[in-house]
């Protein structure tokens, strides 16, 4: 519907002639054309060649079917960059859900740690205590909260 109204007011513009008037003016030696009268001018009369109309519909068509190739070839680039998106979220999905494994595991194992070092006594206490040291760091290292997307949940 738009290539229509633009075919049919471009072949209107196109077949109205030119009716303007066109004055020259020669001042202190000057020669200057304009579309407004001055002390001395001269109209002149230009009358412009009406266009021929099968060359205005050929010159529509070729317009309009390059409007239709530009839009093809948006639509196709869209469709791209869609595509390459689309493979950005799944390849950020998978990298997620390994990292939410690896720190569930993470946690799993500074829950036990912590536990161990909270039921031992002695020289077992100082081993155990360390053991959770650890894992807290490991933990803190890899699922720290500037790497974590979602909030961990308790096990």
């Amino acid at each position: 519907m738009r290539t229509l109204l633009f075919s049919l007011t471009a072949l209107l513009l196109c077949a109205s002639g030119s009716s303007h008037a066109v004055y020259r003016c020669d001042a202190d030696g000057k020669t200057s054309y304009s579309d407004q009268p001055c002390a001395n001018a001269r109209k002149l009369d230009i009358t412009a060649a009406p266009p021929d109309a099968a060359s205005n519909a050929r010159r529509i068509e070729k317009e309009v079917a390059d409007g239709k190739k530009q839009l093809q070839k948006l639509e196709a680039d869209r469709q791209k960059q869609d595509a390459e998106a689309g493979r950005q979220r799944q390849r950020a999905a998978r990298q997620q859900a390994a990292l939410d494994k690896r720190c569930s595991s993470l946690e799993r194992r500074q829950r036990l740690a912590n536990e161990d070092a909270a039921a031992a006594s002695g020289k077992a206490f100082d081993k155990a205590r360390k053991k959770a040291g650890r894992a807290n760091e490991a933990y803190e290292q890899e699922c720290g909260d500037a790497k974590r997307v979602r909030p961990m949940q308790a096990s």
